[in-house]
């Protein structure tokens, strides 16, 4: 384990390493790279980059919900966190709805496009 404090992006960090240290905690990573995070997990699963997926993302510093089209392929058996997802629901049995939608299924319905904050935006899949 590394003698110093990788996780420092969040407040509280001694707290937060404390409870990724637990012996009764079993944690996976989902991670393009290893992360502050990731360093602490038991498993680290190769998960996609951006380019490599289609997304909706939130910025930050202003209101804009911004579509990332998939421009390339993963390399190997690297996957999109959401195919990570649905494939661990299928493992365990999970069966809720939304582990059954294709990715464009996620865009539209992870979102209340009939909000008001939402207005003139059109989903276009």
């Amino acid at each position: 384990m590394l003698d110093t404090n990788p996780v420092t992006q969040a407040s509280e960090i001694d707290e937060i390493t404390a409870g990724l240290k637990r012996d009764d905690l079993f944690m996976f990573s989902a991670e393009h790279f290893m992360s502050d995070t990731a360093i602490y997990a038991g498993i680290v699963l190769p998960a996609s980059m951006g380019a490599e997926r289609e997304d909706v993302i939130l910025s930050w510093g202003h209101r804009y919900l911004i579509y990332n089209e998939k421009c390339i392929e993963s390399p190997g058996k690297v996957l999109p966190g959401n195919e990570i997802f649905r494939r661990l629901a299928r493992k365990i049995n999970y069966r809720d709805e939304n582990f059954g939608w294709l990715d464009s299924e996620c865009l539209e319905h992870y979102s209340d496009w009939d909000a008001p904050a939402c207005e003139g935006i059109v989903l276009i899949i």
